[in-house]
């Protein structure tokens, strides 16, 4: 038997018949399945942690695989139970509703409503992106719903087209309440400690750190709602909350689709990235969408302003690239008829002029309309030339060091899965469980390992074992390298450093660049790695195998290498910019090495040593801050 249940099991007795598998995740897997007394289907929800669970051969029993992980699965279990217990407190015609939770198999079950016709995400994915209308009608639905479940302290914290099912009706479902958190009616602390996820596209900034939920605030999830809400207009999932707070929101992707000045506006207002600025209540995103924001429909100066605040700002931060940041630079030159995106970007730029115009107007201002206009669109295109100015980081730093030469490689920020993804080999339990990670800032690395030659000219002396120039240094420890990198920033009067853990296995993972290998730059570990079937019993000269997807040499092999971080398990949490715990005597190492054999060369295998621990296998790769 595999991980799930064969089609047909039976469950409560006969009462539930399991008809096939609709989906699975870390913490769960649901069926569909059949409802004996009632002769109707339903959808079934299994508790079944998939790093740490396992399914015996000969039942349908769910087991662990360690005797460690028990604390934990028996928590998130708890966990699980509490979700269906929530879901069951409701009624809500745009909520899924529970129809029955029980325990079997060693596990936990819900039984929920099954809504027969798909996500939207299916919705989206099969025409493309959906018309105004259709989209409007169902995020209002799932705004009524929002703010349903608000008026209860609760907040979902994962809304996202696929988290939204679609009815026999027609009418939509909100569903997945796992990552959901309840808060208390008088103090607004919440009331559970369940791990906050992210979805990418989809979650604020504010979810991405430690405590960023930790009080009761409906905004999380009208960001969620203004990012669905973009997704089904255009059919493509919103940058990450990072990219926004920097770039600002695509909204040409909006105009490109026709969407009205009122949707966009609402989708502005819902995705600010400061959680004060966005607007406060799902209800608030629907008045949003009903108010009239062109300059003819004004019939007050709160309405003048907020049109203003609603478009003004977005539009300083609206086109992500250079070559959009050019069009708009050049509108003051005449606008062809057949390019009707950028006429209508145009007429937003007139339209916040003129809403500008009319506040100073109201105000008794006594200039002349003619040069206000002027003066608000030359603004915004300063604006925007502003932002077109910015230099880009160098992609490689070089370095000359007492007549030694090298690398820094730079990394651009972004989320990944960190630890044992699923081409992984038999993960140990120090690469369990993979979970998100976000870099916030871009970064440098080595593009090779130290090699003697540097170690010789800044420290005046080579430890290593195996002698050559080109060579890895080795025979340092942790505590060796901290010596070595204060002495070569006084040198360069940079500050470099060993890179962290995070930071580590991103670089190797080939960053925003992953092609997802086993090893780092290939799944043939040959192309890119020395270990012990190629090695020849010692270290090789660096960059002599094949880079991987960012041009770094020599990650998953030829010496292991030190992290900054101190020892510690994984945690399924998603995190920003993880360092390690804050205490413990063992720093972590990453990396193959000429010795070990393929499985101790994937890229997610780590190990943690005594900082004063050093050996020929275990050298460093230098990491500096952009």
């Amino acid at each position: 038997m595999g991980q799930t249940l064969n089609n047909g099991s039976l469950l409560q007795g006969g009462r539930y018949k399991i008809l096939s598998v609709l989906g699975q995740g870390g913490f769960g897997i649901t069926y569909l399945a059949m409802q004996s007394g009632l002769m109707r289907k339903v959808a079934v929800k299994e508790f079944f942690m998939k790093e740490m669970c396992s399914r015996e051969e000969s039942s349908s029993h769910v087991t662990l695989g360690t005797e460690g992980a028990r604390e934990t699965v028996e928590r998130y279990r708890e966990k699980f139970l509490k979700e269906a217990r929530n879901i069951a407190r409701f009624n809500h015609p745009n909520i899924v509703r529970t129809i029955d939770v029980f325990e079997e198999n060693g596990t936990a079950y819900y039984v929920m409503e099954y809504a027969p016709c798909g996500s939207l995400s299916d919705k989206v994915k099969k025409e493309g992106y959906l018309s105004e209308p259709v989209a409007t009608r169902y995020i209002k639905q799932i705004a009524s719903a929002l703010d349903y479940i608000h008026r209860h302290k609760m907040t979902h914290l994962d809304v996202k087209p696929s988290n939204i099912m679609l009815n026999e009706k027609g009418e939509t479902v909100l569903i997945d309440f796992g990552l959901a958190k309840q808060y208390d009616s008088k103090s607004g602390g919440q009331t559970s400690s369940t791990p906050v996820g992210i979805s990418e596209g989809y979650a604020p900034t504010e979810q991405y750190m430690l405590g960023g939920v930790g009080t009761f605030s409906p905004e999380t999830d009208v960001y969620a709602l203004g990012a669905t809400f973009f997704k089904l207009l255009t059919g493509n999932t919103p940058p990450n909350a990072s990219f926004i707070d920097n770039n600002g929101i695509p909204v040409d992707q909006l105009v490109a689709r026709g969407v009205s000045q009122q949707a966009i506006a609402a989708i502005c207002q819902a995705m600010k990235s400061r959680k004060r600025d966005r607007l406060k209540t799902a209800w608030a995103f629907i008045a949003a969408l009903s108010r009239d924001t062109t300059v003819s429909n004004v019939k007050d100066d709160t309405l003048v302003e907020a049109t203003v605040v609603e478009v003004d700002k977005p539009i300083e931060k609206m086109w992500v690239n250079r070559q959009e940041r050019e069009k708009v630079r050049k509108t003051t030159q005449p606008v062809k008829k057949e390019n009707n995106a950028w006429l209508w970007a145009l007429m937003g730029v007139v339209c916040v002029a003129l809403a500008v115009i009319l506040v100073y107007a109201r105000e008794g201002d006594t200039r002349s309309l003619a040069e206000d206009e002027g003066e608000v669109v030359e603004n915004v295109i300063e604006n925007v030339e502003e932002n077109t100015s910015q230099e880009e980081p160098e992609p490689i730093k070089k370095y000359n060091v007492n007549g030694v030469s090298f690398d820094m490689v730079l990394v651009k920020g972004g989320t990944f899965e960190m630890g044992a993804t699923p081409e992984q080999d038999k993960p140990d339990e120090r690469e369990i469980p993979a979970h998100e990670v976000t870099l916030t800032n871009d970064y440098y690395i080595g593009k090779t390992e130290v090699t003697q030659n540097l170690w010789q000219a800044v420290m005046g002396s080579n430890p290593s074992h195996f002698r050559g120039g080109a060579l890895p240094v080795e025979c340092v420890s942790w505590n060796d390298c901290q010596e070595f990198i204060m002495k070569l920033n006084e040198l360069t009067g940079e500050q470099f450093r060993l890179p962290s853990e995070a930071e580590w296995e991103f670089a190797a993972r080939g960053g925003n660049k992953s092609n997802h290998y086993q090893y780092s730059g290939s799944n043939n570990i040959d192309d890119v790695a020395w270990y012990d079937g190629n090695s020849g019993g010692m270290t090789q000269p660096v960059a002599q195998m094949s880079s991987n997807e960012l041009g770094i040499y020599d990650m998953s092999g030829n010496v292991a290498e030190w992290c900054q971080d101190r020892e510690g398990l994984y945690s399924s949490t998603s995190q920003v910019n993880p360092t390690g715990p804050n205490s413990g005597s063992r720093r972590i190492d990453r990396g193959g090495c000429w010795y070990t054999g393929k499985w101790s060369s994937r890229l997610t295998n780590r190990y943690w040593r005594s900082s004063d621990f050093n050996r020929n296998y275990l050298g460093l790769r230098l990491g500096l801050s952009k």
